[in-house]
């Protein structure tokens, strides 16, 4: 069984807070296949570092990083990532300010993990 997963998620910055944003876990016995994934604030400045990374319990793992003019407001996965169960996506915006509005945006499929596993829907 596959799903199509779309999600978004919101953060705006206070002075004591993390300057990331979490996607949700992949629920157990899940795989999310990501196909797209963007980092997103208005608010950033050039040459403001952008990362995409999954999160799996030990070692973050950083998909994707940008600290250049070119990713000014944002930055996408240039290749689906594979996202475990009880694994989760974030992204980070560690020159952000505080009222900065952060963003993260993932559409993907959700399939069971035994389908994943076979290669059989």
């Amino acid at each position: 069984m596959r799903q199509i997963y779309s999600r978004t998620w919101t953060k705006t910055l206070s002075a004591s807070s993390s300057k990331y944003v979490y996607s949700e876990r992949v629920k157990a016995g899940f795989v999310l296949t990501v196909l797209s994934c963007v980092a997103y604030s208005a608010e950033a400045e050039a040459a403001d570092a952008i990362l995409i990374g999954i999160e799996n319990g030990g070692e973050n793992t950083l998909c994707e990083a940008k600290a250049i003019t070119a990713a000014k407001d944002s930055l996408a996965t240039t290749a689906p990532l594979m996202v475990g169960e009880h694994d989760r996506v974030f992204c980070s915006f560690p020159d952000a300010d505080t009222g900065d509005k952060i963003e993260l945006h993932i559409t993907g499929i959700l399939t069971r993990r035994e389908a994943w596993q076979t290669g059989k829907e």
